[in-house]
């Protein structure tokens, strides 16, 4: 029996909750060979999107997860004009704009063909309202290229769980290994606040052996700030190389750092191996028709 995104999209945008889930659960096993306009995909996407962006939190998690599918196999294709586009850029660059403007540029940009310069939409990953902050990272879901991942990471230590869920999808374009690799660098920099913002997102990893090795190494005397935030972290990362070092910073010459590892043993100890799972495998990044 043949399906159309046209049709589900409908569904997807009705009152009747129970049918979204139906067709939710119905998208999650969904095959191409079954839909019949592929290029109507889009509508989908858009309906999932505000899905997961609702305030209404029962399907969120689902909604992520079939969008998370359904990205990888089928294209976007290009939906928005040039003129929404300058006139989405004139509401960014306005102080005067509302919150309400601010999403709904930021929602239409994503849906945009192509933004070669994510520069200039940074600053709103740091804006306190975490639907701006969603919202933003639908622009980075599509257009961030790997030099734009350093921005991403902190952001898996964010306070909303909405705002780490959509984090996590512009991580996982990447894979686990692009991860630690921008990690790494940011580890390796000058700067203190990109070691400690790498640091918040190695927390906040599922346990590895090269995540534990990373943390390891800064936790070795330098820079306290550093040291006390890398001790934390080993402190979410239940495993023996975690413990064997814990234990071993409980003799540190500096009585902080004897407490703090005193306190990341007992976490460690009482705790349950857990953390966010990035992609080892890359998923292949959505590609708009020019």
């Amino acid at each position: 029996m043949s399906l159309f995104f046209s049709e589900l999209a409908l569904e997807l945008d009705s009152a009747d909750q129970e049918l979204v889930k139906i067709t939710l659960v119905k998208l999650s096993r969904i095959t191409p060979p079954l839909i019949e306009d592929k290029e109507s995909y889009y509508l989908v996407n858009r309906s999932l999107r505000d899905i997961s962006l609702s305030t209404q939190q029962q399907f969120i998690d689902l909604a992520i997860l079939v969008r998370d599918k359904l990205d990888g196999i089928f294209p976007l294709g290009k939906f928005s004009s040039l003129e929404k586009l300058h006139e989405c850029l004139e509401i960014l660059g306005s102080e005067s704009s509302s919150t309400d403007e601010i999403y709904q540029a930021l929602i239409t940009l994503s849906e945009y063909s192509q933004i070669e310069d994510l520069s200039r939409y940074k600053s709103f990953l740091m804006n306190e309202n975490p639907l701006i902050r969603c919202a933003v990272l639908e622009v980075y879901q599509y257009h961030s290229k790997l030099e734009n991942l350093s921005d991403i990471v902190h952001m898996l230590h964010d306070s909303n769980f909405r705002v780490k869920k959509f984090a996590t999808r512009v991580l996982n374009r990447f894979g686990q290994r692009s991860l630690i690799n921008c990690l790494q660098k940011m580890i390796d920099s000058n700067k203190e606040e990109a070691k400690i913002s790498a640091i918040h997102c190695m927390a906040n990893l599922k346990t590895n052996v090269e995540i534990v090795k990373i943390l390891e190494k800064c936790s070795l005397p330098g820079s306290d700030k550093v040291r006390s935030e890398a001790i934390r972290a080993l402190g979410s990362h239940n495993c023996e190389e975690t413990i064997k070092l814990l234990r071993y910073l409980q003799n540190d010459m500096s009585i902080e750092i004897c407490e703090l590892a005193h306190s990341a043993l007992n976490k460690v100890e009482h705790s349950s191996i857990s953390g966010i799972q990035i992609r080892e495998q890359v998923s292949i990044p959505v590609q708009k028709d020019s």
